[in-house]
């Protein structure tokens, strides 16, 4: 077989596997949504840092060009 249908082969197994899971006799620990809630507010926190910083590199780059445009 070529690499390009083994690798479409091996996607869609992992998809079977990860769409239609086996039953799991597991137990889930009640601190385990406070660790969920935690993760949600960490990524809100991260996103919201980065769209700050990348918009004041913006509006910086922005503000020169306009001043440069208005020194000619």
């Amino acid at each position: 077989m070529n690499r390009g249908r083994v690798l479409r082969l091996l996607c869609f197994l992992t998809l079977v596997s990860i769409l239609v899971p086996g039953r799991a006799y597991a137990y889930v620990d009640p601190a385990t949504g406070s660790i969920v809630i935690q993760v949600l507010v960490a990524g809100a926190l991260a996103a919201a840092f980065t769209v700050k910083q990348w918009w004041g590199r913006v509006s910086t780059a922005a503000r020169q060009l306009r001043d440069r445009v208005t020194r000619r």
